[in-house]
């Protein structure tokens, strides 16, 4: 695919009241195009802050399916 390896910055992030829960709003297209083309089969969210401290996760979008349509 050719979005393979493509870092997406989110367009929002928002940390609501005291919660430990912090969500990441991400475009569904740059430059006219999705973000994320239905060739893609995984992606991966990386968040890093401070010097040690690293989240890092793998979605299967073959598995986040709605009504056998993609639900992103």
């Amino acid at each position: 695919a050719r979005h393979s390896k493509r870092k997406i910055s989110p367009v929002r992030v928002m940390s609501p009241g005291a919660k430990l829960t912090t969500y990441f709003f991400f475009p569904r297209e740059l430059d006219g195009e999705p973000v994320i083309g239905p060739d893609e089969k995984k992606v991966k969210f990386v968040w890093e802050w401070g010097e040690d401290k690293k989240i890092e996760v793998d979605f299967d979008l073959r598995k986040m399916v709605r009504d056998g349509q993609p639900d992103l």
